[in-house]
């Protein structure tokens, strides 16, 4: 009896020790992934309203509203300049900040094209965030689709729809 309860003991000891091992070893790789090592698919639509100056090369501002998946609702705003390329199309170069509804942002860079601001064309490089997203990365493409405002000089009521990856 003495013996079979040595060995149960020496069993269960071992099994906590084997566990004990298993959770040192998967917690901090399980916490990794959440934290930077997942790659998820990335769609969204957002509309609101722009603002762009002319003549080019001065500043352009958009400010959105709308859904992204994996983000929820989301407040978008970009800004930045456009000027005119050898082509006769713009460029346009940025900045991106995100901001979901618990307040976490999400900041990017972003460089587009157009040849008359109805449909711009956008690539979308997130570089950094805070909270949950301190340490995102991902790329979008995104497509804006604006219409003009009567009295205005350039399209800027806009339709936004992103898709690409996020990891965070």
């Amino acid at each position: 009896m003495a013996l079979r309860r040595t060995i149960m003991l020496t069993a269960l000891a071992l099994a906590a020790a084997a566990l004990a091992l298993t959770v040192a070893v998967v917690s901090p790789g399980s916490a990794r992934t959440r934290a930077g090592g997942n790659d998820l698919p990335l769609r969204g639509s957002l509309s609101g309203v722009g603002s762009p100056v002319l003549p080019p090369g001065i500043y352009f501002g958009d400010v959105k509203t709308g859904v992204i998946s994996h983000l929820g609702r989301v407040a978008y705003h970009v800004e930045g300049t456009y000027a005119q390329n050898g082509s006769g199309s713009f460029d346009l170069d940025g900045t991106v900040v995100i901001v979901t509804a618990n307040g976490d942002a999400l900041i990017g860079t972003l460089h587009g094209t157009t040849s008359t601001g109805a449909v711009v064309a956008s690539t979308v490089h997130l570089t950094g965030g805070t909270g949950r997203f301190a340490d995102v990365s991902g790329t979008w493409a995104q497509t804006d689709r604006n219409t003009q405002t009567p009295g205005e000089a350039f399209p800027n009521r806009g339709v936004t729809t992103i898709k690409g990856h996020i990891s965070y």
